[in-house]
């Protein structure tokens, strides 16, 4: 209930807000467990993700210093977000997800872009 609760709200302020279409979405698997891997772009992928695939069987990794922030702590939970330590290596985050993958769900994993960072 509370995952259709949000995708409805995300929808609706999509569509509010923007001008949006999806591209491919015929190319995504019926059903699960499968791995769903998109380009970061901004904090707009959390309301398009689950717009366009989002449902009860979607997860996905979260930075874990969302964890503390009042705002998006409530709906990265309710989203059901899986907080992973970044830059380092994260047992229990990975664990989680291959729980979730094992109930025959989706993984939302998103990459990050290089703009702006510095190359190691």
């Amino acid at each position: 209930m509370r995952v259709r609760l949000l995708r409805w709200f995300f929808s609706s302020l999509i569509k509010l807000l923007s001008r949006s279409r999806a591209e491919g979405l015929e190319n995504l698997p019926a059903r699960g467990p499968y791995i769903l891997v998109s380009n970061h772009m901004s904090m707009a992928d959390i309301p398009l993700g689950y717009t366009y695939v989002g449902g009860e069987e979607l997860a996905g990794w979260v930075a874990a210093k969302w964890r503390t922030n009042p705002l998006l702590w409530p709906i990265l939970r309710m989203a059901r977000g899986i907080f992973i330590r970044r830059g380092e290596v994260d047992r229990g985050a990975l664990e989680a997800a291959t729980t979730w993958l094992n109930c025959v769900c989706i993984l939302w994993v998103t990459g990050f872009t290089c703009s702006g960072r510095e190359s190691t």
